[in-house]
């Protein structure tokens, strides 16, 4: 049956699958694909494997913890090569895959809300309907916030609220001309469907490739602290972890295994992966040796998150996948860190040491004094520190780029040295927003993102 379903999927997708035309002006024939069941509907949102549970790994290009060998670079995919450089045009005309694979997530997904309408109020009011609706809602913000972290520039709610935001689709009918919302209504709508999906969702799964109630609180939180909402971010992460906060004990993970961390284990509160990628399996792609150097040598996530070639380039293999795919997803890790971040900049910092130390308790040999570097004094500097070198590749250090840019005291410069050129990216740079893929721009008339 499931199979069934995923083949009428990929008939019901296949004019918007054409990468020379623009995804939101594609009109798929409906009429390929008939959705008579819950369990269809449900077909739809469990299609993990080539639809969801995906997000964009070009954030990740542009992060730069990690530099590529220079021979690697001319072989990247254009758009990957452009936004490793910082290019103004990144995607030179062509469609972009990323672009196209949250639109698609966010047609499936609104596909789903308007043929839940449809059902009988007994069928489309039982635990498998709220259920359904839950998981649209959440996929849909999912996928709102990753194409507003990609497509348009950081938020600081008060600050550039009338700023471009994203395209808000909300209904699958493609026809609907659609412009981009602004950034005030793009993150009212990812948090106000969030917080509708809570109620309907699942307390949490044990295998974490569904949206559930923690995932939800979860990723709010995640989205409270990007917007400097830290009483919110506080709350949300308290929520959050207090349905499941077990971290995995890096004391029993091997070294000798060519990826340490289990697949599906039970720190990850919802699975999804960066979007395969070049860049992203490149063995010539090594770490900054600061971010190495940060390390303290009694560090289980040294040898857990790292690997030496026998070339002698370091490589990282950490991802929470459990295999050679990039992890995106949501993690009590994470969590605990923006509750304990949170809980710094709101000057509760023996709560925000004591929250740190729920995570470090797992990081380090049993025995090992790792709490006499952190300091009330240092505890705020110190988290971040840990965000970077916990949340390694996973797409998450551009989110926090993109804060740090409103802060005197906390925005980054980046550099890389390019045959002997040095290119930077400074803090709110227009190139903190990525390009609209032409095609959208020229189907669309959307207002594209400058990027000089």
């Amino acid at each position: 049956m499931k199979n069934r379903i995923y083949n009428l999927i990929l008939l019901f997708l296949m004019p918007i699958l054409v990468c020379c035309e623009g995804f939101l002006e594609e009109k798929p024939n409906r009429a390929l694909l008939t959705l008579n069941s819950l369990s269809d509907l449900r077909a739809l949102l469990d299609n993990d494997i080539q639809y969801f549970n995906m997000e964009p790994a070009i954030p990740e290009v542009a992060s730069a913890d990690f530099d590529l060998q220079p021979q690697a670079i001319p072989s990247l995919q254009i758009f990957e090569r452009n936004a490793y450089l910082w290019e103004p045009n990144v995607f030179e005309g062509r469609s972009s895959v990323e672009w196209n694979n949250l639109y698609r997530q966010i047609l499936f997904t609104n596909t789903v809300l308007e043929e839940l309408e449809k059902f009988d109020p007994t069928i489309k009011n039982s635990q498998e309907g709220i259920s359904l609706k839950g998981s649209a809602l959440f996929y849909r913000s999912y996928a709102f916030y990753n194409l507003a972290t990609v497509f348009a520039m950081p938020y600081l709610p008060g600050s550039n609220d009338n700023d471009p935001g994203i395209v808000l689709r909300l209904s699958p009918d493609v026809k609907l001309k659609v412009q981009r919302a602004t950034l005030k209504e793009t993150y009212d709508r990812i948090l106000e469907d969030l917080k509708t999906s809570i109620p309907l969702l699942e307390t949490r799964f044990e295998k974490p490739t569904r949206p559930s109630r923690q995932a939800a609180l979860a990723l709010i939180a995640r989205i409270y602290l990007a917007l400097q909402d830290y009483e919110n971010a506080l709350d949300y992460a308290q929520q959050a972890l207090s349905i499941h906060d077990i971290v995995l004990d890096f004391n029993l993970l091997s070294p000798a295994l060519a990826n340490p961390i289990p697949q599906l284990n039970q720190e990850i509160i919802f699975q999804s992966n960066l979007q395969l990628g070049l860049y992203t399996l490149s063995q010539l792609l090594v770490p900054r040796s600061d971010l190495i150097d940060s390390y303290d040598t009694n560090d289980l996530r040294r040898n857990i998150f790292y690997t030496t070639r026998p070339s002698g380039l370091v490589n990282f293999r950490g991802h929470y996948s459990g295999n050679i795919r990039a992890f995106g997803g949501l993690t009590t890790g994470e969590t605990i860190l923006i509750k304990a971040e949170s809980l710094a900049r709101l000057n509760r910092l023996e709560e925000a040491k004591a929250a740190v130390f729920e995570l470090l308790q797992f990081r380090f040999p049993v025995g090992y004094d790792f709490q006499s570097g952190i300091q009330t004094d240092n505890v705020l500097d110190k988290i971040l520190e840990e965000r970077r070198k916990e949340l390694v590749f996973r797409g998450l250090r551009w989110q926090d780029l993109r804060r740090f840019n409103f802060s005197s005291d906390e925005k980054v410069t980046l550099s890389r040295t390019i045959g002997g050129n040095i290119l930077t990216l400074p803090p709110l740079d227009p190139r903190y927003a990525f390009p609209i893929p032409d095609n959208e721009i020229e189907l669309s008339g959307l207002v594209q993102n400058p990027r000089n």
